[in-house]
């Protein structure tokens, strides 16, 4: 393993004993290990008779094919180039795409920058006094009933009401 000097020099500095220990990699895989491992699975299995144990619990399993599903293709003399008919598709998909992310931003845009207009007019010159007076009681109890929590009454006694109102008047 490649030993930075640096790094062994700051690990001397903390402390002693890290220089001490080996920076060997303990573990080693053999030469080939991976591309023989399939065939000693297979014959691990294959020593134990699973298949008859297989053939009572589950008959269809070993109607399957014992081959490995993955493979590394096997490397061909002659190697088809990719051809341009390929690539021409991919340029109306883009502009297709394209057009309709666009029709849907103009449809959102012409949406949203549609300006609601009040007539404030209509306001202005109303009589309040008459608008409150065709209010009927229910529907003034049905709206403090909703909108309860928004009312925020000070503490005051009837007494205090009383002479409030009397003064008013």
């Amino acid at each position: 393993m490649h030993q930075n000097k640096t790094i062994h020099e700051e690990l001397k500095a903390l402390s002693p004993f890290w220089t001490t220990i080996q920076s060997q990699m303990p573990y080693v895989v053999p030469a080939h290990y991976f591309e023989s491992l399939l065939s000693i699975v297979r014959a691990k299995i294959e020593t134990e008779s699973v298949y008859e144990e297989l053939e009572l619990v589950a008959p269809l399993l070993n109607t399957i094919p014992k081959q490995t599903g993955y493979q590394i293709p096997v490397a061909q003399e002659k190697v088809q180039p990719v051809t341009a008919t390929v690539q021409l598709f991919t340029w109306p998909k883009l502009a297709i795409a394209a057009a309709l992310i666009g029709a849907m931003v103009l449809v959102n845009f012409m949406y949203t920058s549609q300006k609601q207009t009040v007539d404030y007019g209509a306001y202005i010159g109303a009589d309040h006094q008459q608008i409150i007076e065709t209010i009927s009681d229910s529907t003034l109890t049905a709206y403090l009933d909703v909108h309860e929590k928004l009312i925020i009454t000070p503490d005051v006694s009837d007494q205090e009401l009383l002479e409030y109102i009397q003064s008013s008047n």
